[in-house]
């Protein structure tokens, strides 16, 4: 699958973002990133495990908004993208960021103006219980086994 061919580059509200050149059904993947893995996170890094970074390079996904009521997921297991719902060509793609990073390399204000909404996006462990618990099917696996994993007892 070419990203080139589905998706294009253009303008949003924020600068620059992914867009939708077909439609897309849910659980269809958009495309996918080439594997090349980094132990320590920055902007442009998708984290995937506990210490295992996926860098993003040109590929024109490092333009993907955030929103934290996204119409896309990010797949650890195939490196990809894919349609949570029907997505229509021209639409922006989106995912939350909070469902792969637990410590964010660079913090942001998030405007996505979503009435879910989280305000400061810093990564996963910054959310309460309730919100880790919420959004904890989306999240990847290393992250809901943070949450589903009880917290050590001290002696």
């Amino acid at each position: 699958m070419s990203p080139s061919r589905d998706v294009f580059k253009g303008e949003n509200s924020h600068g620059t973002g992914v867009f939708a050149a077909k439609d897309f059904r849910p659980d269809e993947e958009i495309f996918v990133f080439s594997a090349i893995f980094v132990t320590s996170p920055d902007k442009y890094t998708i984290q995937v495990d506990e210490a295992k970074h996926l860098r993003l390079k040109s590929h024109i996904g490092l333009l993907l908004s955030h929103s934290c009521a996204p119409n896309t997921r990010f797949c650890s297991e195939r490196l990809g993208i894919f349609a949570i719902a029907p997505i229509s060509t021209g639409e922006e793609l989106s995912f939350n960021y909070l469902c792969t990073e637990w410590d964010m390399a660079v913090s942001f204000e998030c405007s996505c103006g979503s009435v879910s909404c989280h305000g400061v996006i810093r990564g996963f462990r910054y959310l309460s219980p309730e919100a880790q618990r919420t959004l904890g099917p989306d999240a990847l696996p290393y992250l809901r086994k943070r949450i589903e994993s009880p917290a050590p007892q001290l002696l």
